[in-house]
Order: structure tokens, then C-alpha cells, then sequence
């Protein structure tokens, strides 16, 4: 396992575990939210940041494509 990449990520509503795993004698680094398969999951199981993050893709594809109509 490449221990850069290893990530740890509690669900739940209520989520306050302060608990460290370990790793081959690493403690892994905890994340409040993670990517998967291009969907962003955050601690409380609510894809508000993915949202806002497609919103925001998509207003700067808008930008761009009223900005220069000659791009195909």
C-alpha cells in the first residue's frame, strides 16, 4: 500500500472520533471529506460541496463558451 494516498473518513451525523489508526506503524491522516469516483463525500453524508463545485465548473465552462463562440 502507498501510505500517501491512505486516508482516514468517519461518516455519520454526529461525527467526533478523535481515534488515530495506524498503519504499518504510520498514523494515517484524517480528511473531512473524500473523492470517489469523481463524487465528493463529506463527513455528514451530504454532497453540498460536490454540488457547488459542478456548479462552479459549469458557470466557468458558460464563461468560456459565451467568451469565445468560435471555439467548437
Amino acid at each position: 500500500m502507498n501510505m500517501d494516498k491512505c486516508e482516514v473518513v468517519s461518516y455519520g451525523r454526529n461525527v467526533l472520533i478523535n481515534a488515530n489508526y495506524n498503519l504499518e506503524q504510520s498514523i494515517l491522516e484524517r480528511e473531512d471529506s473524500y473523492n470517489d469516483l469523481g463524487v465528493k463525500f463529506d463527513t455528514k453524508v451530504k454532497f453540498d460541496y460536490h454540488i457547488n463545485e459542478k456548479i462552479n465548473k459549469a458557470c466557468i465552462l458558460g464563461m468560456i463558451k459565451r467568451n469565445f463562440p468560435y471555439l467548437s
